[in-house]
């Protein structure tokens, strides 16, 4: 059953696509992404919850939060979304029943990818949206046939629901490579990105221009490297296109936000944002995977938008960097957008806030040995570098 329902989804949104601009009179109209009447559209990005069984109540105090002080019209879960829950079905299950309820009690719809830790939950990723699909709102489904699972993109109708203004595209950037010469993480393949030229062009063709869009996806793209300073030697873990870096971000390039770690893409493209900026709908990237990074930068006219992790696990963020992002997109001019990141320690100000009461000593802890532990990661990498040219 739960099969036959993810192929009624795509079927469903296969239809969207095919009419195009144009909207569908149907018992699911309710059910589709529309601009409000005063031609907002906000959008929640929670990223790398991590969330488990046994510290679980955290996320699900900041989740609630969070919501609402935004307020969304759609949640989009980043990646890494649940884990270490073992194999056992049932808390898995609880664990992704734990981060949907406080989205499923406010009636907001919500999307996700999935991201490298998500399979080491003991269930498979497509186990895992067959749960997530099981809760009213959800709106993620996969296209068949592509490379990993959740594939697919959600058009943001115009606020009179007369046409196509908007369009979201979901890609799941995997893993870990398993070329062992090119190492590293995984990237989105080239079947993934013909579906997106193929299904960017059908849209421009039944809407008759190009319909301006943002990607979500867990692992940020190499070309990130681009604002990093040149090294004048070869670094095989800092290097993309015959091209070293040091970690040393250009912080001039930076539109706003912080690098307090080097980011970590793969080692490879299969040619994704060089398909972005051919199409030229992607007006921008959303990430997550770099837990305490929190930043915009602009590449040949796409920003790549950087969210901090939203987790409480041991190691991954703390309060003073933990937090969401808010994007909210003006029906008026979808060229652009707002943005807000919306910080732990911004939440736990507010009045009737909940969070100061899940401080514990090692969270405070974190806070004081985090930016030890980021200065001591450069120092690392640079001390690597230095290794790397004297045993040549």
């Amino acid at each position: 059953m739960k099969r036959m329902t993810r192929r009624i989804v795509s079927i469903v949104m296969a239809l969207v696509l095919l009419v195009g601009c144009m909207a569908i009179a149907s018992a699911d109209t309710d059910s589709r992404l529309k601009f409000n009447s005063d031609g907002k559209f906000k959008i929640l990005h929670i990223t790398d919850t991590h969330q488990n069984i046994s510290d679980g109540e955290k996320v699900k105090i900041f989740m609630a939060e969070v919501l609402d002080y935004a307020k969304p019209d759609l949640v989009v879960f980043g990646g890494d979304n649940q884990v270490g829950n073992g194999n056992d079905y049932q808390a898995n299950y609880d664990a992704i029943k734990s981060l949907v309820d406080p989205i499923v009690e406010r009636g907001i719809p919500f999307a996700l990818v999935f991201g490298n830790h998500d399979h080491q939950s003991g269930i498979s990723n497509e186990e895992q949206l067959e749960i997530f699909q099981s809760f009213p709102g959800c709106l993620a489904y996969d296209v068949e046939g592509l490379y990993g699972c959740g594939n697919y993109n959600l058009p943001i109708l115009s606020s009179d629901g007369e046409s196509t203004a908007f369009n979201l595209w979901f890609f799941d950037s995997g893993d870990r490579n398993p070329d062992a010469e090119e190492g590293g993480y995984d990237y989105v393949r080239e079947d993934q990105i013909n579906w997106y030229k193929t299904t960017s062009e059908a849209l421009e063709r039944a809407c008759g221009k190009k319909v301006p869009s943002l990607v979500f996806q867990h692992i940020i793209v190499p070309e990130i490297y681009d604002i990093f300073l040149r090294s004048p030697i070869k670094i095989k873990d800092f290097n993309f296109k015959g091209v070293s870096r040091m970690p040393i971000p250009d912080l001039t390039k930076l539109k706003e936000g912080y690098i307090l770690e080097p980011p970590c893409p793969p080692n490879y493209s299969a040619g994704e944002f060089d398909a972005w900026v051919e199409r030229g709908d992607v007006i921008g990237a959303v990430f997550g995977h770099d837990h305490v990074n929190n930043f915009i930068v602009n590449l040949n006219g796409i920003d790549l938008i950087q969210t901090p992790g939203a987790c409480f696990e041991s190691g991954y963020g703390t309060n003073f960097y933990r937090g969401a992002r808010l994007i909210t997109l003006d029906e008026k001019d979808t060229s652009t957008y707002d943005t807000e990141v919306i910080t732990y320690a911004k939440l736990s100000k507010q009045e009737g806030s909940k969070l100061g009461n899940t401080f514990r000593l090692d969270d405070i802890g974190a806070d004081i040995l985090l930016p030890i532990e980021v200065i001591g990661k450069t120092v690392m990498t640079v001390i690597k570098m230095v290794f790397s040219i004297f045993s040549k």
